[in-house]
């Protein structure tokens, strides 16, 4: 404890240009070595058995992690039934060792030395969750506590640990994976997609530098930021809004509905002037030209650009951080009365992007039109 506490008097959390944080020492930041571009880590078997939805959800969230545009990369090394911390290996594993997990859900425990003079090195980082957390690697989004399910999803709080074992801090100034992991998502149809987003991305890449090989990734959410929790960012759905008032439009569930008994939709009117929120993040390697939204109308979750257009936009997608942008639309008059409908915002909708994936490029606010 000692030893941590003089290192964390001689840390900086963050840089003021950017809002990623990151443990520093003098200037520099505290990382792997400058020869290591693959961290690698060993699984404990009984913890994540070979075939488990676990497994699945935990090497989910490492591709996910080794898909971000800078030079740092992870591995798996063979699976290790022996697990601790300082023991020089890096490990992931499960507890219910509250000496270990310190009262958290999940914990990543780093060690770091001096190399040389202002240069400090991470040598071991642990990833630790805790048994008595519920969670699911499901993608189903209703079995998750974003989309109003009972379980906290084990591949955002992956992907926030594994962030910490890259040499990432707590972030609480934007919307991100480093503050509340598990409403920094995307939503595909019914799908729940993890993602690293825009200012952890941008951490790792001001931190070990950019790979240039990496293709463009552009994202949209129905969440965005709020505001602080401690160290942590927290975040809140989108807002779907009457245009003239500027009063939020009002929410509901329907506990009848068979496939989203528990999902939040607004109560629209046809013919009505509204305003949409949607969170557009750019998760690449650097800064790109305008790109294409569109804001569109569809009678199902699948959102695409077969869709009803409502309103094209070309927006900037500079890298650095992420933006919550508002749309003014009105809806056609056409709309049937007690008809539920999406209203769906695509990013790259032209497809003039190779990117990395294209299922974070949509995402969608359900409503419902009342009578008139």
């Amino acid at each position: 404890m000692k030893k941590l506490f003089l290192i964390l008097i001689l840390c900086c959390l963050s840089r003021d240009a950017f809002a990623w944080g990151a443990r520093y020492v003098v200037d520099a930041p505290i990382r792997w070595h400058s020869d290591t571009n693959t961290v690698g880590f060993k699984i404990q078997p009984v913890s994540f058995p070979v075939g488990s939805a676990f497994r699945t959800g935990l090497l989910d969230a490492i591709t996910i992690l080794n898909r971000n545009p800078s030079l740092i990369r992870t591995r798996l090394n063979p699976d290790s039934d022996w697990v601790s911390v300082s023991n020089g290996v890096n490990e992931i594993w499960f507890t219910d060792n509250s000496l270990v997990l310190m009262g958290a859900p999940a914990i990543c425990i780093s060690h770091f030395n001096p190399f040389a003079l202002g240069v400090w090195n991470m040598t071991e980082a642990d990833v630790v969750f805790s048994t008595s957390e519920t969670y699911t690697a499901s993608r189903n989004a209703w079995d998750t506590w974003p989309y109003m399910g009972s379980a906290r999803p084990l591949q955002t709080t992956a992907l926030h640990d594994l962030g910490h074992a890259m040499g990432l801090m707590h972030e609480n100034r934007v919307y991100n994976i480093m503050g509340e992991d598990w409403t920094h998502v995307n939503l595909f149809g019914t799908t729940l997609v993890p993602t690293l987003g825009e200012d952890a991305t941008t951490g790792l890449v001001r931190i070990y530098g950019a790979n240039s090989t990496v293709r463009p990734d552009v994202a949209v959410s129905n969440y965005k930021y709020l505001g602080m929790n401690g160290e942590y960012s927290t975040h809140q759905r989108t807002a779907l809004r009457a245009a003239i008032t500027g009063e939020t439009a009002t929410a509901f569930t329907d506990p009848l509905d068979p496939i989203e008994p528990s999902q939040l939709s607004f109560y629209v009117k046809a013919g009505q002037l509204i305003t949409v929120e949607f969170t557009f993040e750019n998760n690449g390697p650097a800064s790109l030209p305008r790109t294409m939204s569109h804001i569109v109308l569809s009678d199902n979750r699948t959102i695409s650009s077969r869709d009803r257009l409502l309103q094209a936009q070309a927006i900037p997608m500079s890298k650095d951080r992420p933006t919550t942008r508002t749309f003014l639309i009105r809806l056609p008059a056409d709309l049937v009365p007690s008809q539920r409908y999406y209203i769906g915002a695509i990013i790259d909708a032209e497809n003039t992007l190779l990117e990395v994936t294209k299922r974070n490029n949509t995402s969608y606010i359900p409503v419902l039109i009342t009578n008139p």
